[in-house]
């Protein structure tokens, strides 16, 4: 019973406070969501259930290893047969290499023709399963 209510007829019906308490926070709650966002002034005490609409996802579609490129993918690892997303880890590859020495040649030395392999665009990426660890695939640049 709530605390001012002496007889049984409360019009809160016999719940306790914190019950009270808890159905006028889910009430205000309701008016403010639903309301503010639809632009509608609420019409007095009538409570009248909106269809609800239920919006799904559709699933992810798992790529083939071979199509992995510098961004993690969804795919079947081969090894453990689980679907993981893959992990990746950027090595300097060829590429960055190759303008190191070619930087180098040109005069920039001082560890500016260190540049291209921090160049993310010039790295090798490797994928790798996050469950067994084996690798999948180098995206090679």
């Amino acid at each position: 019973m709530c605390s001012s209510c002496v007889m049984s007829s409360c019009q809160y019906g016999g719940k306790s406070l914190r019950d009270v308490s808890d159905t006028l926070l889910e009430s205000f709650f309701f008016y403010f969501f639903f309301f503010m966002q639809s632009g509608a002034a609420p019409r007095g005490n009538s409570r009248q259930t909106q269809p609800i609409a239920v919006v799904s996802q559709p699933q992810p579609v798992p790529i083939a290893v071979e199509y992995l490129r510098g961004a993690p993918g969804l795919v079947c690892c081969p090894h453990c047969s689980h679907l993981v997303t893959s992990k990746v880890t950027h090595v300097p590859g060829t590429a960055a290499w190759c303008w190191c020495v070619i930087l180098a040649m040109a005069g920039l030395i001082c560890g500016f023709c260190l540049i291209p392999l921090m160049v993310r665009g010039m790295q090798d990426t490797h994928h790798s399963c996050p469950q067994c660890g084996n690798a999948l695939h180098v995206h090679k640049r």
